[in-house]
């Protein structure tokens, strides 16, 4: 015989998915015989932004800040939006965007702050240049990507050192490969049905590991691939099931911050 038990979250907004679901009739599993378990399915919906702010969610991670200012103006916040940058030109815009707002490149689309990349090393080049300023900005743009003021990681996306900053006119050559990419390219799901097996130094009720680079539209994500069937275990839990938890991390064993969708998980018992 067997059961399938389905779990489903959804995301409005930016956020976690770390759900606890509670049965309202509790499933019994047989007693006085060995049960085995299978993940038939997981189905994500959803996008991996790159530029976010963790700290709601428990994670010491924000990379949605810098500070700019002039000779004659005083330094200032800008807050990036979160979401998913699939591109340097994507970054650029952005900033260069706040920058249009505040009214300080005489000619919004001559900015003075440009990001190129240098594929044959892959880095990350900007280039400063003064010159474009509106006469009532000044005459001397100052970029501020250090940690320690501006309170983020935003020079790890681009590839830069945490003391960072812009101060004069010139070009700069990021030293580190630029991390674009920041939750990584897969994401570990999790499960408290499961039983724990050692994920990055650390055991965790491992359901599946999927594959998921950066892309534009919420579509799906499904493992296993090709609906390939995957090895059945034995399940060691309480056989009433009444609860379940689940919730996905990053290849770096943190919680994965995710965008606006829907995760779906099957699970298979068979006795």
């Amino acid at each position: 015989m067997s059961n399938t038990i389905k779990l489903f979250a959804k995301l409005d907004d930016i956020g976690i998915f770390n759900e606890v679901v509670t049965f309202r009739s509790p499933i019994q599993l047989p007693k006085d015989t060995t049960v085995k378990m299978r993940v038939s399915r997981v189905q994500i919906s959803d996008r991996i932004p790159n530029v976010f702010d963790a700290r709601p969610h428990g994670v010491n991670f924000n990379n949605r800040t810098l500070r700019v200012g002039t000779n004659l103006l005083p330094y200032t916040t800008i807050i990036l939006e979160s979401g998913l940058y699939l591109t340097s030109a994507m970054l650029m815009a952005a900033i260069n965007a706040a920058l249009n707002s505040m009214g300080w490149w005489a000619i919004p689309n001559d900015p003075g702050f440009t990001i190129s990349v240098n594929t044959v090393i892959d880095r990350f080049i900007i280039k400063i240049n003064s010159t474009k300023l509106a006469p009532a900005a000044g005459t001397q743009f100052y970029m501020d990507l250090a940690e320690a003021t501006t309170n983020s990681q935003l020079y790890r996306t681009l590839g830069f050192l945490p003391t960072t900053s812009f101060v004069v006119d010139g070009t700069y050559t990021s030293p580190n490969v630029p991390q674009m990419e920041t939750q990584g390219t897969s994401c570990v799901v999790c499960c408290s049905l499961m039983p724990p097996r050692l994920v990055n130094e650390s055991y965790q009720p491992y359901v599946a590991d999927v594959d998921f680079a950066g892309k534009l539209t919420a579509s799906d994500n499904i493992w296993p691939p090709g609906n390939v069937g995957n090895d059945m275990i034995i399940y060691s839990g309480s056989r009433t099931v009444s609860q379940a938890t689940f919730y996905v991390l990053t290849d770096a064993g943190t919680q994965m911050v995710f965008m606006h969708g829907r995760l779906k998980i099957e699970l298979l018992f068979y006795w």
